[in-house]
């Protein structure tokens, strides 16, 4: 099994890369984490030398006299190899932190629980699309929400009001039974691992940028290139979604959760085909009527339609081949379920949206509108974070 990435991906760990733990050497990145660099002080140098370059240390990273770890590096006469060195894509890289890509021991990877958490998204489009009825039950309980939130100020309470509606939809279509255990998660049948370990050469260093916004907003992150392929392990195995039923007694007819029929690769296919097909039309759009710079759109517009014409193709192949989005700065309607909102009841997804990220811009004084972006990467204009999920 494997994970093809179509454009570039950002999975975060939390963590940045200070100005402090890398060096610009042409167009690489050396990279020297904290933890690292004084592990490698220790192990290099002895005595006197490095009680030398532990006290430079010191006095470096407290004060302000020293500006980058390269002029560190040449006053303590220090020559060590970085941990990892990545390609930077990006020149205007000028001393700020970088927000780094997931890593455990062994290095970069791919959590398992990334990948499952965008099939769960499908999961739950297909289903929805499907069946007409819990449809328009969900849509009445979000117009019903939204009434009872208009009068409550406090935004994180507004939220988590909204977004309970969603948990409540989701257990229903996933969980067995009335109380909605997790471990009655239905997939709880489907098994993907974390990733091997990815080498860095398959990494680089750009800076992300907001489009459709009155100010220039930028960071800079560790990205996986586009073209990569990621050895990942799946599997469907549904006994393990009832496993615990049958012990307590509660497993029978009436309580056995009919979409467990559709726990099956083919069915996720479809709706991932659905749900991305229908992004993709909603994301041509937005760059059709918000992007003024006519360069910028055309790229944006052939992007979109590159991932179009390899979903078409997927859509027509008698493999199991899942496009899929993943990682940081999808955007809203990637990893919810509301762009079918939008699409069927837009006044509806305009007023849920307008709760959840109710900042706004004034144009002129006159009047305001929400305040919608998207993320590109800086150096080459793509949309972040799609891949497609190959099983074989």
């Amino acid at each position: 099994m494997k994970l093809i990435t179509l454009t570039p991906i950002h999975i975060g760990d939390g963590e940045e890369l200070t100005f402090l733990e890398y060096i610009k050497k042409n167009q690489e990145l050396h990279v020297y984490p904290y933890d690292y660099l004084i592990n490698k002080i220790y192990e290099t140098y002895k005595g006197e030398a490095l009680l030398t370059r532990l006290s430079l240390f010191k006095d470096f990273v407290k004060s302000q006299k020293i500006q980058s770890l390269k002029e560190f590096f040449e006053k303590a006469k220090i020559d060590l190899e970085p941990k990892y060195k990545l390609v930077l894509k990006n020149s205007d890289l000028q001393n700020v932190n970088i927000k780094t890509f997931i890593k455990n021991l062994l290095g970069f990877y791919i959590p398992g629980s990334e990948i499952k958490g965008a099939l769960r998204t499908v999961f739950i489009y297909g289903v929805l699309k499907s069946d007409s009825k819990l449809r328009e039950k969900f849509y009445k309980g979000l117009r019903a929400k939204i009434e009872e939130v208009k009068n409550i100020k406090d935004k994180r309470k507004r939220n988590e009001m909204l977004n309970k509606i969603i948990q409540n939809l989701e257990n229903q279509i996933l969980r067995i039974g009335e109380k909605g255990d997790a471990q009655y998660d239905l997939f709880k049948s489907i098994l993907i691992s974390d990733s091997l370990p990815i080498e860095h050469e398959r990494f680089f260093v750009d800076a992300v940028k907001v489009i459709n916004s009155s100010k220039e907003i930028k960071e800079f992150c560790e990205l996986l290139k586009s073209d990569s392929q990621i050895s990942i392990e799946v599997k469907i195995d549904k006994d393990i979604a009832l496993k615990g039923l049958e012990k307590v007694g509660i497993l029978n007819s009436e309580l056995k959760n009919k979409n467990i029929e559709n726990i099956t690769w083919e069915f996720l296919k479809k709706s991932a085909i659905d749900f991305y097909s229908s992004l993709i039309k909603l994301e041509k759009t937005f760059v059709a009527n918000k992007i003024k710079k006519l360069e910028l759109k055309e790229k944006l517009i052939e992007g979109l339609s590159r991932i179009e014409s390899i979903i078409n193709q997927i859509k027509n192949s008698s493999k199991i081949l899942i496009p899929l989005r993943i990682g940081k700065h999808q955007g809203y309607l990637s990893t919810t379920i509301m762009q079918l909102v939008k699409k069927e009841r837009e006044d509806l997804f305009n007023e849920i949206f307008k709760f959840s990220a109710p900042q706004v811009r004034s144009e002129l004084k006159v009047r305001s509108e929400l305040n919608k972006t998207r993320k590109i990467t800086d150096s080459d204009s793509q949309f972040l974070g799609w891949c497609v999920l190959y099983v074989r």
